[in-house]
């Protein structure tokens, strides 16, 4: 009765606690309980029940009963779709076998073939589940204090998402200039607007920052890195995007550095490890022209100075106070 309740609470804090025992409930596609909590035994008294922890007397006590506890008792609110199966044998000798030839033995091992059998068919299912909600990892809010740029963002998402006419796109522009804020304004409409893409923000600033984005997304996502393994993190996020199997928008904000996005001194570049798909979208800020050719090709918004309107009006909500008394 112990071991029952520890192994449900180890699951549970399997459950709620990723962090600690990473991978632990979702590597558990079943489980199979020898003797589970019971109100008490039907007939007999506390005392008598007890005293069956005596071999002898429980023994003499199933050969008149057949059982020591009934079933409604000995599954204690236990749900009617769980399997249960009849074992006859005392509480204390519920997973002691002489030899395999027992037909109680027999019975535990058709009833473990049986769920492993559906292991592959469980664990599929979880995997699509998973795969196809939407995951998110941005830490930027909507910035309310951006004006304007309505040409760029309605460019974005009629390339985008309306024609449909290319899967990747790049912001150009001078530093400073909005290129962020635009990309992280069509962020937040996407989000609104086509729930079911998955939405994922990279910052380009050097590999290891890059490295440290992909292990957030590697967490949305639910993959585990085991401790110690010389699996690439990348490679993960990489190959589980790259298997199409939800829409996804990826954002590679500060795509500078040549350097850092090809194989320039290095074993790879940061663009060797983004993912593609048949659903997938990026968006791409940089300040140079030639890198935003190099990865979108002519599907390219330049984005320019702001017209006078669009600056005044920025410059007033930037204000704490906005008219002098």
């Amino acid at each position: 009765m112990e071991l029952w309740l520890m192994g449900t609470w180890t699951l549970l804090d399997a459950k709620e606690d990723e962090d600690e025992w990473p991978g632990i409930f979702k590597s558990i596609s079943g489980l199979v309980f020898f003797g589970t909590l019971f109100r008490g035994a039907e007939g007999l008294e506390q005392g008598l029940l007890l005293e069956s922890s005596d071999e002898r007397l429980a023994l003499r006590v199933t050969s008149l009963q057949q059982f020591v506890v009934n079933e409604s008792s000995g599954c204690l609110d236990i749900l009617e779709a769980i399997e249960k199966y009849l074992l006859e044998r005392t509480y204390f000798n519920m997973n002691k076998f002489g030899n395999p030839k027992e037909e109680d033995f027999q019975t535990v091992c058709e009833v473990i073939g049986k769920m492993a059998k559906e292991v592959l068919k469980i664990a599929l299912a979880r995997l699509t589940k998973q795969s196809q909600t939407p995951s998110f990892y941005l830490h930027f809010p909507p910035n309310s204090r951006l004006v304007g740029r309505s040409s760029e963002l309605d460019t974005l998402k009629q390339k985008l998402l309306v024609d449909k006419d290319c899967q990747k796109i790049a912001l150009v522009g001078l530093g400073g200039i909005s290129k962020t804020q635009i990309a992280l304004r069509f962020v937040h409409a996407v989000r609104q607007d086509y729930p079911e893409y998955s939405i994922f923000w990279v910052p380009a600033l050097s590999m290891e920052i890059f490295k440290q984005a992909y292990k957030g997304i590697a967490r949305v996502l639910g993959l585990n890195q085991q401790s110690g393994s010389d699996e690439d993190v990348k490679k993960l996020v990489q190959h589980r995007l790259s298997a199409g199997v939800v829409k996804w928008l990826l954002i590679v904000d500060n795509a500078d550095k040549i350097k850092l996005l090809y194989r320039a001194g290095q074993a790879e570049g940061l663009l060797d490890f983004l993912p593609q798909s048949k659903d997938s979208l990026t968006v791409f800020t940089t300040r140079h022209f030639k890198v935003a050719q190099s990865v979108a090709s002519s599907n390219i918004v330049e984005v320019g100075k702001m017209e006078i309107q669009e600056a005044t009006t920025l410059l007033e909500k930037s204000l704490v106070r906005k008219t002098h008394p």
